[in-house]
């Protein structure tokens, strides 16, 4: 199946495919750099900067960043669950109402009896049909 991506282009399932695969490649063989430059941002880097007008260098640390410990802390030991909170209208309190699934219909026949074994018949007229129609061979 093809579709028309983000830039206009036309791509097949294959080429799709191919590109994922060798992306996902590239950034495996990337990945322990990856992890370690992000190591370093959370960390803190010194930096050297040179001045343009004056030529001067100047050295100095860069704060950790906080997202890239974020990021680090998450993925090596889950991510921290969210408090959330629930209320009502108005601020007020929420009502809980116990739910089960309901129970399951039992088949009816024709009759409208659920049971074949004690399907009979509603009339004495019925029974009586019942027993004039009955030949013995």
């Amino acid at each position: 199946m093809t579709g028309p991506d983000k830039g206009g282009a036309t791509l097949s399932d294959k080429r799709r495919r191919t590109i994922a695969n060798r992306t996902e490649g590239w950034i495996i063989k990337h990945l322990p750099e990856f992890i370690d430059t992000l190591a370093d941002l959370a960390r803190g880097v010194w930096e050297e900067k040179v001045d343009g007008r004056s030529g001067e260098t100047k050295i100095y640390q860069r704060v950790p960043d906080r997202q890239a410990l974020e990021f680090l802390i998450e993925h090596g030991l889950g991510k921290v669950p969210q408090r959330s909170e629930l209320t009502g209208p108005e601020g007020g309190p929420l009502e809980i109402v116990a739910w089960s699934a309901p129970a399951k219909a039992k088949p009816q026949l024709t009759d409208g009896s659920t049971d074949a074994s004690t399907r009979g018949s509603t009339s004495e007229e019925e029974d009586q049909e019942g027993e004039e129609g009955e030949t013995s061979d």
